[in-house]
């Protein structure tokens, strides 16, 4: 379930999109009306890494605390893939125990919390110009009671401006340029981050790989006019989503190796498009976004299940072959028909002591031209 597989690359891009404009498709009124759309609602919100209801940890939790908790959160699992990662990479009995996708997963942490790293920097940002009758006031946009970049909110404007230069930005600019970087050259920092990128790109077509880079240029531009257009008028706001996923829609049938993966992400960039249009031009606009959804999450459940099959079928197929191979390492015939290899190649060790079978590396990407 990362994105390395690619099948869950066009939920993350649908969860990302309803959830930029969520005062448009989930309104506080809606959540309280029905509570299959609350449950939706929540949904989705959880594939952008928040809880998608009131909470309250501690006595005094205001907007100022939970925006701190909102950069802290995406810090907290990256961290944990991190050390993941580095446990993996000096010890084999981490790689056993962790398994062998530790990279993949981090890729798809970064990729999930993409959005909500860049609506809680907007939102550390805004700024809001109050009229009192003894003058003007410049407050936090989030919280008027808060003096923008006043004693409080001068550490929140540091640390989004922190967030914005050192992770998110460099990340943005690196997916976009690296498909063209590893094409017109040999550089030393793209070959030794070569699995992160392996990560992104590896589903898609060698000639598509700018497609990663695509998708988030369309949450930054989506996020963005939410954040200047919706006050003005909030239909500007599913016109600009509307013909973003049509561009979006005619590109991705060109970009995945597997043509059930395009279709995948098609279906969801079409539900944003039929989604959009049934706000547009319907008055029952609960109705729509709960089919909407409900299609997602039942998507959802169907790449769960497949995936669960495809592996489980895959790992009893190489423990299998590792079997046979040991009995005739130990001058043991075996008369079975001789197994044949998974489709993807993966290295791997058999440990005679506890007669375990482990993968030690991820799989290897190939391109087009193999």
């Amino acid at each position: 379930m990362t994105i390395t597989k690619g099948a869950v690359n066009g939920l993350l891009l649908y969860a990302n999109i309803l959830w930029t404009n969520q005062s448009i498709f989930f309104p506080h009124a809606f959540r309280q009306s029905s509570s299959l759309f609350h449950f939706f609602t929540t949904f989705v919100a959880w594939l952008n890494l928040d809880l998608g209801i009131e909470t309250c940890f501690i006595q005094g939790l205001d907007m100022y605390w939970k925006t701190w908790l909102q950069f802290l959160f995406p810090l907290y699992i990256w961290s944990l893939a991190g050390l993941i990662i580095l446990a993996c990479h000096y010890s084999d009995k981490a790689t056993k125990l962790f398994g062998n996708n530790s990279v993949h997963v981090l890729a798809t942490l970064v990729l999930l919390s993409y959005s909500k790293l860049l609506r809680t920097i907007i939102t550390s940002l805004g700024v809001a110009i109050l009229d009192y009758p003894g003058g003007m006031r410049i407050m936090w946009l989030a919280d008027g009671n808060v003096p923008y970049f006043g004693v409080r909110h001068s550490f929140l404007f540091i640390a989004a401006i922190f967030a914005l230069i050192i992770f998110w930005l460099p990340y943005t600019v690196t997916i976009l340029i690296v498909p063209w970087l590893r094409k017109y050259g040999n550089i030393s920092w793209v070959n030794k981050l070569k699995p992160f990128f392996d990560a992104h790109y590896g589903p898609l077509k060698d000639k598509h790989q700018y497609w990663i880079g695509l998708t988030l240029l369309v949450r930054v531009i989506l996020a963005i006019t939410n954040v200047a257009i919706q006050a003005i008028d909030p239909t500007i706001n599913l016109l600009v989503t509307i013909a973003l996923s049509s561009l979006l829609l005619y590109v991705v049938a060109f970009s995945y190796r597997k043509l059930y993966l395009s279709i995948l992400e098609a279906s969801f960039v079409a539900n944003v498009i039929i989604l959009g249009g049934g706000f547009l031009y319907s008055s029952n606009q609960i109705a729509f976004a709960s089919f909407s959804v409900g299609i997602a999450f039942l998507t959802f459940l169907l790449i769960i299940c497949v995936q669960g099959y495809t592996q489980l079928k895959t790992l009893c197929h190489c423990r299998t072959c590792v079997y046979r191979k040991y009995k005739n390492i130990n001058g043991v015939n075996d008369s079975k028909t001789e197994c044949v290899p998974p489709t993807h190649s993966v290295v791997s060790l058999y440990n005679d002591t506890t007669q375990d079978y482990y993968p030690l590396r991820e799989e290897l990407l190939e391109s087009d031209s193999h």
